[in-house]
């Protein structure tokens, strides 16, 4: 079952296109970013001709693969939200690191801990060291509006990666490379709604557990699911913040299991894959975890690929690689750093739907990067 997402990405897409849940819009809206592709050839420093490789296309515009031309002299400095929070982070943060270290790139990487007072002192460190681009994965997407500010102030690219900063501060940034939170949200919560249907449940009555406050992430899943919820006749019955914390979603539903008898409910939805083991644990310890399935929006754990959705216990999810998100985003910035300019705000990675059937197919391992 286990192969690189390196060797399988061609697989993937075509099994998501016949899926037909290709990706649209985000930041909270199912619009399209756009398909234009940028083809031009910009001037890197030292008189270098640098171009963006040949691209993959991903989402609704192109991310260019890393540039062909001499990368240097070029130095990338990322503020990270927390490089040890959880599987998916310390993924990509260590992934980030090896894959710039091995292409030849200077890349400062910075860790917040999930500190914005901490992550707005690393930004300016940043700009104090004249990076060619920085590159921002908010704490918290309304504080790092001024963050990115500062950074545009300085003569700096900037952008957003994995999580953007709220709509407000798309003028102060480059680009948004990561996943379309909302499409993740919307294609899990329809792909959950068909399922219901397909068991009578014409109605779905919804328990909802969130993630964090202040993360745009975790708002845009929300809405997306909330808006496959609301088209299949159904509604948000109850939701809870647990803060991206597997203990207190677990906690949300024990307290639910309580409150709410069989029937009263028809499933739990959750803003990721975590989050989704939590409440399968509380079932699970109920003698409930039969009554109703759980979904949650996003699965980026190898973990929980193997142990929760290969055996059933964990319904749909879109499978969003740290390997690839990481990649993406080193790729862009070292683009940009050499001059390439974006012709779109938003660029989306492939997260294809998940679960127990088709998990043989879609499913590959972003244990290491080979």
């Amino acid at each position: 079952m286990k192969k690189k997402w390196s060797k399988v990405l061609a697989l993937v897409l075509a099994a998501a296109m016949a899926l037909s849940l290709a990706a649209c819009g985000g930041s909270g809206s199912s619009a399209p970013a756009g398909t234009e592709k940028t083809e031009e050839k910009t001037e890197a420093a030292g008189g270098t001709t640098a171009a963006p490789a040949a691209s993959a296309e991903a989402g609704d515009a192109t991310i260019p693969d890393f540039p062909t031309g001499d990368v240097s002299g070029i130095k990338i400095g990322f503020a990270f939200r927390h490089g040890s929070n959880d599987t998916y982070m310390t993924t990509y943060y260590k992934h980030a690191a090896a894959y710039a270290k091995e292409k030849g790139v200077n890349l400062v990487l910075l860790d917040a801990v999930d500190d914005v007072t901490k992550q707005t002192q690393q930004v300016q460190d940043l700009i104090q060291q004249q990076c060619d681009v920085i590159v921002i994965w908010p704490v918290n997407s309304e504080s790092s509006v001024a963050q990115a500010m500062q950074v545009q102030a300085a003569g700096i690219p900037c952008m957003t990666a994995n999580t953007d900063v709220i709509s407000d501060g798309d003028q102060y940034v480059t680009c948004y490379v990561g996943p379309s939170n909302y499409q993740e949200g919307y294609q899990t919560g329809t792909a959950a709604c068909e399922e219901l249907k397909a068991k009578g449940v014409t109605a779905p009555k919804i328990l909802y557990i969130d993630g964090k406050s202040g993360q745009t992430t975790c708002d845009e899943r929300k809405a997306g699911m909330q808006t496959a919820v609301e088209e299949a006749g159904g509604s948000f019955i109850d939701a809870q913040l647990c803060d991206g914390l597997r203990e207190k979603a677990q906690q949300i539903t024990e307290n639910w299991l309580v409150k709410y008898k069989a029937g009263d409910f028809d499933a739990i939805m959750c803003f990721d894959d975590n989050s989704a083991v939590g409440a399968y644990n509380a079932a699970k310890a109920a003698g409930r975890d039969k009554e109703f399935p759980i979904y949650g929006a996003a699965t980026g754990d190898a973990s929980i690929v193997e142990g929760y959705i290969a055996k059933g216990l964990i319904g749909y999810n879109a499978l969003q690689s740290p390997l690839i998100d990481s990649e993406s985003a080193i790729n862009m910035a070292a683009n940009i750093a050499l001059g390439y300019q974006p012709s779109q705000q938003k660029y989306y990675i492939e997260t294809p739907i998940i679960n127990q059937d088709n998990v043989d197919e879609l499913y590959v391992s972003w244990s290491d990067s080979e």
